[in-house]
Formats: C-alpha cells, sequence, structure tokens
C-alpha cells in the first residue's frame, strides 16, 4: 500500500515515457498521419470524412436537442442555451471516441507489440490524435455562431487552449492505462463503452448540475469528466471562470491519469507480447 501511495516512481516513468515520446516525435507524426488516412482509404472523400463527419455529428445534435429536443435545463441556463450546449458537446464527442479506441491500441497492434525494438508508447498517441479533429472543427462553427450572434467573443475563449491541453493530456493518459489493461482482461472494451454511454448523461452537457436531483448531482460530481466539461463551458459559453473549482479538479484529473496511466503502461509493457 505504501509502494503505490508513494509518488516518486509514478513521476519516474512518467517522465520516461515524455522523454521517450519527444524522443519519437517522427516517428509519432508519421504514423498518426498514417492511421488518418488508413481510417479513411479506399473512399471518394477519402480524409475529407475527418471534417464532414464531425460537422455533420455537431450540427445533428444541435438540431436535435437545440431546435427540436429542447432540454428544459438547459432553457434555463442563461445565455445562449445553443452555445451552451455545443461548448459541452464538442469535449466529450472528441473524448469518447478517443477513450472507446483505447482498448484496442495494444490489442490491435500484436505484430508490431512483437517486434523489441518498437517504441510501444507511440502507439496511443498515433491512435488518439485523429480523434481530436474535433475540437477544433467543432469550436470553429461555435465561433462563428458566436460572432454571429454577438458580434464578439467573451475573454474566456482565450483558456480553449488550455481546456484542449488537459483534455488531450487526460485523454491520453487514460489511454495507456486502458491499452495496457486490456491486453490481459479484455472485456474492458464493453465495460467502456457502457461507461462512456451512461457518461453522456452523468455530464453537465445538457443541463446545469444544479437543475439536477440531488442524487443524481452525487453522480455527476463522481464523474471526472464533468470537471473538464465546466471548464470548457466556462471558457466559451459563460466567458469567463465561474467555477474555479472546476478547473483545480479538471488540473488534478489530469495530472493523475498521466501519472497512473504511464505507471501502468511502463510496467506492464513487458508482458504484451507474451499474452497477444
Amino acid at each position: 500500500m505504501m509502494q503505490l501511495a508513494n509518488p516518486v516512481p509514478y513521476l519516474t516513468h512518467a517522465s520516461l515515457l515524455f522523454m521517450g515520446l519527444f524522443r519519437d516525435r517522427r516517428l509519432a507524426w508519421e504514423l498518426t498521419k498514417r492511421d488518418l488516412v488508413d481510417r479513411y482509404a479506399g473512399q471518394i472523400g477519402g480524409t475529407l470524412w475527418s471534417l464532414i463527419q464531425p460537422i455533420v455529428t455537431v450540427t445533428v445534435f444541435i438540431v436535435l436537442f437545440g431546435m427540436v429536443f429542447v432540454p428544459k435545463v438547459a432553457a434555463q441556463a442563461g445565455g445562449s442555451q445553443m452555445v451552451y450546449l455545443v461548448s459541452g458537446l464538442v469535449p466529450w464527442l472528441a473524448l469518447s471516441d478517443a477513450l472507446s479506441r483505447a482498448p484496442g491500441i495494444i490489442v490491435g497492434n500484436a505484430a508490431l507489440v512483437k517486434q523489441v525494438a518498437f517504441p510501444l508508447a507511440v502507439l496511443p498517441l498515433k491512435s488518439l490524435l485523429p480523434s481530436f479533429i474535433i475540437l477544433p472543427v467543432g469550436h470553429g462553427l461555435l465561433l462563428v455562431y458566436t460572432l454571429f450572434e454577438t458580434g464578439g467573443l467573451p475573454a474566456g475563449w482565450a483558456l480553449l487552449p488550455l481546456c484542449w491541453a488537459m483534455l488531450v493530456l487526460t485523454a491520453l493518459g487514460m489511454a495507456y492505462a486502458l491499452s495496457a489493461i486490456a491486453v490481459f482482461f479484455r472485456d474492458v472494451g464493453n465495460i467502456l463503452q457502457l461507461l462512456l454511454f451512461l457518461g453522456l448523461y452523468l455530464s453537465p452537457i445538457f443541463y446545469r448540475p444544479e437543475s439536477a436531483p440531488h442524487a443524481l448531482r452525487l453522480l455527476i460530481k463522481a464523474n471526472p469528466f464533468t470537471y473538464l466539461i465546466l471548464c470548457f463551458q466556462d471558457a466559451t459559453s459563460f466567458g469567463s471562470i465561474q467555477h474555479p473549482l472546476a478547473w483545480i479538479a479538471a488540473f488534478a484529473v489530469m495530472t493523475i491519469s498521466l501519472l497512473v496511466g504511464a505507471r501502468l503502461f511502463n510496467g506492464l509493457q513487458r508482458y504484451f507480447g507474451t499474452y497477444l
């Protein structure tokens, strides 16, 4: 128990992991581009689908939940209901797509894993980065809508790059942990899909947290992604930091996911080839 609580191994593994990623950054970038091309190989639209898909997805959600099925609690949020919905929805779609791919990252690359000289740490990075294309696309649409509606952007938009960084690093840390565990426990993917489905409704996307019943509020607070969503809403919907504790909690979630993910991945990767 004392060993698990000792921060030194976590910091050591995290530093080793990031030094390895920096060393192999060119390889990671080339593999990321190849992964993006391979997703749409043989299709007429090619890599344009990486832009078309998020645009259509965000638009459909806007039409359904912003114009047709208007969530009552979201309508009481104050300000623009559309901006509030999209502010939480865009990061959730990116996070959900990234994490849903995580369990298959190592299992699906068995041939590379069994090559002794291949740097395995680049696999989660190259597999996840294409999932975050929806961030600039979705927030680009939101920016245009905000400018059209209000004629300007709130100062909080300057915080958006920080939100992106926290989201990507949180997802990356979780991907290292999930991809490593999935080698030994293949049910991780199915469990994760269920948790992501529930997480959509246990995150303050379609409603304000204070509008939810007391019992549901406890689950919302227990959801680590709640705090990331609140940070994005502060930046692009409220235009200023309205939830300071959420920013602290989001940074803590990011740090913990990176440290735990790095330690699990580095500690277990020596056994990957045996179990694949």
